[in-house]
């Protein structure tokens, strides 16, 4: 005889209705799953609000690459630094997603986005665990999307350092439709979680209502989705 399957409790049936309620309306007529990702690093790079920063920015800070002096400069109407020896470019939280211009929804190509890469000839350099110039601690190496080939350092309280090139590779990426694809990825990956939290509260008994539930959506999802759409 099988093992009984646990009982739901009142926590993981609120849960599932406040990720159903968050993603409402969001979750329809998704394309088709994309093929797999070739790329070795997990946990992608997660765009954040776009912002804009008053001038005046302090200085002092090194660069984690190649450890000579960050520089203030104005790219794009926004202040970020760049390093005086390697030219690499530290943004922070926000600034990234500020200068680069996200032309909206396309149809996504995965052969076309790899191609267009492929051309664009995204940077290699060894691979490094560097140290964020604000906090000193190890960052992490995340790809930005599962086809652009970009490896970006990465605090996730600070902000991203980018080798040279790889702004510019991460404009063509978004260009030729990723945004559209991470998007997608996205949604799916969510419309599965959600799937699955319903066939968890459905097989309680009364798992139709959830009294005293106190429905809100994820702020962390609202920061994502607020740049994909």
């Amino acid at each position: 005889m099988p093992p009984r399957r646990p009982e739901p409790t009142a926590e993981s049936k609120a849960r599932a209705a406040r990720i159903a309620k968050a993603l409402e309306g969001l979750l329809d007529d998704l394309p088709a799953a994309p093929e797999a990702s070739d790329e070795p690093l997990g946990g992608p790079y997660r765009p954040r609000p776009k912002v804009a920063r008053p001038s005046g920015r302090r200085q002092g800070l090194d660069c984690p690459a190649c450890g000579q002096p960050l520089a203030v400069e104005v790219a794009r109407g926004i202040e970020v630094h760049r390093c005086t020896g390697c030219a690499g470019l530290w943004l922070d939280p926000g600034e990234l997603e500020s200068m680069v211009d996200d032309p909206g929804p396309v149809e996504p190509d995965i052969p076309t986005i790899r191609s267009g890469m492929a051309k664009v000839g995204v940077p290699k350099t060894a691979v490094a665990y560097r140290k964020c110039p604000r906090c000193g601690v190890v960052m992490e190496r995340r790809n930005f999307g599962s086809h652009s080939g970009v490896v970006v350092d990465e605090c996730r309280e600070h902000g991203i350092f980018l080798d040279p090139g790889e702004f510019e590779a991460i404009e063509a990426f978004i260009s030729l439709g990723g945004l559209s694809l991470e998007r997608a990825n996205e949604l799916r990956r969510l419309k599965a979680e959600v799937r699955r939290a319903e066939r968890e509260a459905a097989h309680a008994k009364g798992a139709a209502s959830v009294p005293n539930a106190q429905v809100q959506s994820y702020s962390s999802w609202g920061s994502l989705l607020s740049w994909f759409f």
